[in-house]
């Protein structure tokens, strides 16, 4: 029997400051699968996830699957939302497989210093809005510069319940 609830594998990162929802974290370098889709939020992550996991149930130049990492990143540019699926390291140039949906990029997250807000909710514009509010006004406060667009990360699948789903929503850390 499969074990659906088994923890997936997670980015590393260093907690250098705890406050409580709020975390300043070191990421290390993240190599990622990326798609951006018009549309809704929610509409844009449900599309970006299905062409993604079929990146990664075997749909590459090596017929080859790639273990599932969580959480699912997604960020907004415009009328367009980019969804990230986060590679095992491991993977390198050498190794990786080529999607084979060209709308599929490979990249990566540069070494950087990050602020994470943790939350718990359903994924929608209105609770992720909400939510960067509370953000914002907490940077505020601390007088922490922040540089780019917020990075929003889902750990849980649609499943299950929504006061028991974890999401982050993440800036880079300037000072």
């Amino acid at each position: 029997m499969k074990d659906y609830f088994r923890p997936l594998e997670q980015p590393e990162y260093e907690t250098l400051v705890d406050d409580g929802d709020f975390e300043i974290r070191q990421y290390q370098h993240i190599r990622i699968a990326d798609v951006t889709v018009g549309g809704d939020q929610v509409q844009a992550l449900r599309e970006g996830f299905k062409i993604l996991a079929k990146y990664i149930s075997g749909e590459n130049s090596f017929s080859k699957k790639i273990p599932m990492m969580s959480p699912v990143f997604q960020t907004s540019f415009g009328a367009k939302w980019q969804t990230s699926f986060i590679l095992p390291k491991g993977f390198d140039n050498e190794n990786l497989p080529l999607p084979l949906d060209k709308k599929i990029r490979l990249g990566s997250f540069p070494k950087r210093k990050m602020i994470a807000y943790i939350f718990s909710g359903n994924v929608d514009e209105i609770n992720l809005d909400d939510h960067y509010q509370i953000l914002k006004k907490y940077l505020n406060e601390k007088n922490i510069i922040t540089s780019g667009n917020p990075l929003y990360a889902f750990y849980n699948p649609p499943w299950i319940p929504s006061f028991m789903k974890r999401n982050e929503i993440l800036l880079e850390v300037i000072s």
